[in-house]
């Protein structure tokens, strides 16, 4: 399959950078390693300008115009990988191609295993609905470290108007309302430190996450599932997997 490209922003809080960064960049298997820096005033910038990432003066913009401009940046036959930098990867080889691999033709978005859950001779878990901090088994798709699929990521763009949460819900829901499958991938794990550059206090986004919290999209979500025609959705969808599955053996 083509090479991902991995969309990673941040602020401040260099070690946890440095060190995702660094793993990813020993690791490879990657198109482009994007990372964007809202305005770091620690060693973020001197960190990454003396890296092989490619740094983004991102400074004043909010989270999901980061995200949709790493979109844009992703080749069509390709996939997205979005990361915090609160993260630790597991140490086997290959990471991304472990993440990556079940969304060629058969996932439009996947997660790694952050809560440790027991594969049981399975590849793949399917999930509901967004990890929502829980680490017990039962949570969904995990926000701070996802992949979407070029097939459905081609057309859709995160809510730039919610400057902090629920871009990654109303993703999920849009997900949902087409009836695309997502899932987890429990041989790639993932450990989430927390307290890196998506914390409310490094953006010092108070009011907009208080302004989120209380206009949350769910009328746009309400409206794509009334409007939607899930088997139809999810033929468009598989034919763009199909053709592009076929043009990757080429």
């Amino acid at each position: 399959m083509s090479k991902p490209t991995v969309i990673i922003p941040v602020k401040n809080h260099v070690d946890m950078t440095a060190a995702l960064v660094t793993a990813l960049i020993e690791q490879g298997g990657y198109h482009r390693l994007l990372v964007y820096d809202n305005g770091s005033t620690d060693g973020t910038k001197l960190f990454l300008d003396n890296c092989t990432a490619d740094r983004i003066d991102a400074t004043g913009w909010g989270l999901h115009k980061m995200w949709n401009h790493g979109l844009d940046h992703t080749p069509r036959d390709s996939v997205a990988v979005i990361l915090n930098n609160d993260l630790v990867l597991d140490e086997k080889p290959d990471w991304l191609h472990r993440l990556c691999a079940p969304l060629v033709g058969a996932w439009a978005a996947v997660c790694p295993n952050y809560d440790g859950r027991e594969a049981d001779g399975r590849v793949m878990h399917p999930l509901k609905g967004l990890a929502w901090g829980k680490e017990d088994g039962t949570g969904g798709l995990s926000g701070f470290a996802f992949a979407l699929d070029a097939a459905f990521s081609n057309g859709y763009r995160f809510p730039e108007e919610l400057l902090w949460w629920y871009g990654d819900h109303d993703m999920v829901n849009t997900l949902d309302s087409r009836g695309l499958p997502y899932g987890m991938v429990l041989d790639v794990g993932v450990r989430h430190i927390g307290g890196g550059s998506q914390t409310a206090k490094d953006y010092e986004l108070g009011p907009a996450i208080a302004r989120d919290a209380s206009a949350r999209p769910r009328h746009a979500w309400e409206t794509r599932r009334r409007n939607s025609r899930s088997s139809t959705s999810r033929l468009i969808y598989q034919e763009a997997a199909a053709i592009r599955s076929h043009s990757m053996l080429q």
